[in-house]
């Protein structure tokens, strides 16, 4: 298998997440900058709290001001590298410093998805504890947002309303901030781990188990468009 499991854009900057560190490479137009690849967070595999053990489900962000976070999913942990201190020990959001499993508000076990809304609030898909958290950097425990399992399936839009879907029945939710959850789908879907959200409002899901891709305009809760098929 591949050690690399990710990758985002960020300023004209490809950021590749491997199993055992981060690097990034300039894909931008200004031929002055350096296109060759640079590893920014190279402390190996392992436990300890600056190490990874990252799999294709492990999650990375890059915000605006370059913080990194990542999702680490054999760690059971999220963790933040501050902008120009790449190279010292992270931050711990959620999970165990040494990489250890649990099911306390504080802990994480096998993360399969990660957010991060825009004032640094994290969400996470905590999959072997079935449920969904919320995590802010220096609160010692989580909330639980939904008690479901969700797989990868995590969005964001511009205004930090939170849409996930479940893999177990496959209905949409949505949490914008300070509101209650709502469910805005009924259509049972297949195992799906995937979801993106239009401007417009529209939500398509990769409806993983029936092998489609399918599309609800907004408002609608049933009878999704199929889009594409036969994956």
């Amino acid at each position: 298998a591949s050690n690399l499991k990710n990758i985002l854009i960020k300023n004209d900057y490809l950021y590749l997440l491997y199993r055992s560190k981060v690097s990034r490479q300039y894909v931008g137009e200004d031929a002055s900058i350096s296109t060759d690849l640079e590893d920014i967070i190279l402390n190996g595999q392992g436990q300890l709290l600056n190490q990874f053990n990252n799999e294709w489900e492990s999650q990375f962000h890059v915000d605006d001001n370059l913080n990194i976070y990542v999702s680490d999913i054999n760690n059971h942990r999220v963790v933040k590298y501050a902008y120009d201190a790449y190279d010292e020990d992270p931050v711990l959001i959620a999970g165990d410093e040494n990489g250890s499993s649990g099911n306390a508000l504080n802990l994480l076990s096998a993360p399969r998805g990660m957010v991060v809304a825009s004032d640094g609030t994290v969400y996470v898909a905590d999959w072997n504890n079935q449920r969904v958290m919320k995590f802010t950097e220096g609160t010692a425990e989580g909330e639980v947002i939904l008690n479901q399992r969700v797989r990868g399936a995590l969005y964001l839009d511009d205004n930090d309303a939170l849409y996930m879907v479940t893999w177990n029945g496959g209905y949409v939710y949505k949490k914008e901030p300070g509101k209650t959850i709502e469910q805005l789908t009924t259509q049972n879907l297949s195992s799906p781990s995937g979801l993106l959200v239009d401007s417009s409002g529209g939500i398509y899901v990769y409806d993983r188990g029936n092998r489609r891709i399918v599309y609800y305009a907004k408002g609608q809760k049933d009878s999704p468009k199929v889009i594409s098929e036969g994956f």
